[in-house]
């Protein structure tokens, strides 16, 4: 059956216009993902840029108070210590502790030992520092791959792991009505992950404590933005909760494993009841 030149174009042309109209909504697709994508790298220095300056600003704070209010109080305390006189004693003593929350807040505000030691010398002295404030039972636990360095990192990626830490262990001595919380860090040859767990009780987090948790949730969603990493966060069978952090770094280090746990205050470690679930979520099936 053979067809004249017109009748191939008038049932051609309805398939070619089709195929036009497919490759022109292909390509604007194409272009609008590449805007997309530009506006989330956009976004994502944008943030990073936002959280060095926050950070910036929380260490000047820092230094404006360790170099004028706190010296001035600590003077102060000497000369009343000087005193012997039971109300410039009194007076001495609610200067101490005047001193004690400056030293604190400057130290929330910005960790030197995060510039001192790294990451893990920061995260000990936060869990240190917690540990003198409730009754939590806190532990830190390391592993490290074979050749490896976990204090390896961008400073501001160990600034937003730490105050991601912070903001879960806060959240969990505040609301979750927990005995114990273990914070494990896994530096492998392309990512590191972050572990916080507790044993907080079925029901803690409800009302003010979940609208709390919400927000700090989107905070550390926010401070991970700039490196591509994930949160999450799930509630365990026992009633505790698990927080998860993953961010996928370059493949520089080499391949292995080993593990690493800084000494616990007090000797030797608890033996809690949900030992035997409490690491099985773990980033990575860690165990």
């Amino acid at each position: 059956m053979s067809h004249n030149p017109g009748e191939l174009t008038a049932l051609l042309s309805p398939m070619v216009a089709l195929a036009v109209q497919n490759a022109a909504l292909a390509r604007r697709l194409e272009e609008e993902r590449a805007a997309s994508d530009a506006r989330e790298r956009e976004l994502a220095e944008l943030t990073a840029e936002l959280l060095h300056a926050h950070e910036e600003e929380r260490r000047r704070l820092a230094l404006d108070l360790h170099d004028d209010p706190l010296q001035r109080a600590i003077l102060l305390a000497r000369e009343f210590g000087s005193v012997p006189d039971d109300r410039a004693q009194r007076w001495r003593l609610n200067v101490e502790e005047i001193i004690t929350s400056l030293h604190s807040i400057c130290s929330n505000l910005r960790p030197r030992a995060l510039e001192d030691f790294g990451l893990i010398g920061a995260l000990q002295w936060l869990l240190n520092d917690l540990r003198a404030r409730c009754d939590l039972d806190l532990d830190l636990i390391i592993r490290v791959a074979e050749g490896a360095r976990a204090e390896d990192l961008d400073l501001d990626l160990a600034t937003a792991l730490y105050r991601i830490t912070q903001e879960a262990l806060n959240n969990c001595a505040k609301h979750a009505r927990a005995s114990w919380a273990d914070v494990i860090l896994i530096r492998e040859a392309d990512r590191i992950a972050l572990a916080i767990v507790d044993d907080g009780q079925q029901g803690a987090h409800e009302g003010s404590a979940r609208e709390s948790l919400h927000l700090g949730m989107l905070g550390m969603r926010e401070r991970l933005r700039p490196w591509g990493g994930t949160v999450q966060v799930a509630s365990l069978p026992y009633g505790g909760m698990l927080v998860t952090v993953q961010v996928r770094l370059g493949n520089e280090h080499g391949r292995g494993a080993g593990t690493r746990r800084p000494p616990h205050p007090g000797g030797h470690r608890r033996r809690s009841p949900f030992a035997a679930s409490r690491h099985e979520a773990l980033p990575g099936g860690e165990r």
